[in-house]
């Protein structure tokens, strides 16, 4: 009788570890957090794809930049793209950087985030738009990153230069007298600015 008890626990443990065993050798064959990672932005890609195929069908809208322009483009490229489609509607995914009023309109901008172009940093979109779109935009003032799928008329694009100065002085003692040099460096950014107007913002939920 003792025998078959120690038997028994020994069949017990024996199968306890089997178990926990193939537990642990089944977990291993699992996919890796790098995979479950890969995996999920592939999954959000398919997502963000099929909601701009929604939207494109929904407003006869072509997405900027479309996928043949992905490489690096030169300002005269995006121009052209921007006039072939005046008389449509682009859509685009933008960042709200600003709201401003001028004397005949309320004015949003936004900077394209997928901007593809060599000779410039960035694209700003600056878009009239109506009292009921800045109080939706308003509603989110506080959450900078804010990003938008854009539906927009777009009617004019230009290639814009910024310019800085950053200077000292430098003063010592020369022969007739006192003297001062004055060095000053100049940097220069470019980017383009377009204007149209807003036809639809479309909040992008933030990934989690």
């Amino acid at each position: 009788m003792f025998t078959e008890k120690r038997k028994l626990r020994f069949l017990d443990r024996s199968i306890l570890v089997i178990f926990t065993g193939l537990v642990i050798l089944c977990a291993g064959c699992g996919p890796s957090s790098d995979e479950r990672w890969e995996k999920e932005a592939a999954e959000r890609k398919e997502q963000t794809k099929r909601k701009i195929a929604g939207i494109e069908k929904e407003f006869s809208a072509v997405y900027f930049p479309p996928e043949e322009m992905n490489d690096a483009l030169f300002t005269y490229e995006i121009q052209k793209f921007f006039k072939g489609h005046a008389e449509g509607t682009v859509v685009f995914k933008g960042r709200l950087e600003d709201i401003e009023a001028s004397k005949k309109h309320i004015i949003a901008e936004f900077v394209c985030e997928e901007f593809p172009a060599r000779s410039a940093e960035e694209l700003r979109i600056r878009l009239t738009v109506s009292e009921a779109n800045v109080g939706e935009f308003l509603k989110a003032k506080r959450d900078s990153d804010r990003d938008y799928f854009i539906v927009a008329k777009i009617v004019n694009i230009q290639a814009i230069r910024k310019y800085e100065y950053r200077g000292y002085l430098d003063s010592y003692d020369g022969d007739e007298g006192m003297e001062v040099d004055v060095y000053i460096d100049t940097e220069v950014s470019r980017g383009l600015v377009a204007t149209g107007q807003l036809i639809k913002a479309i909040p992008i939920p933030k990934q989690q």
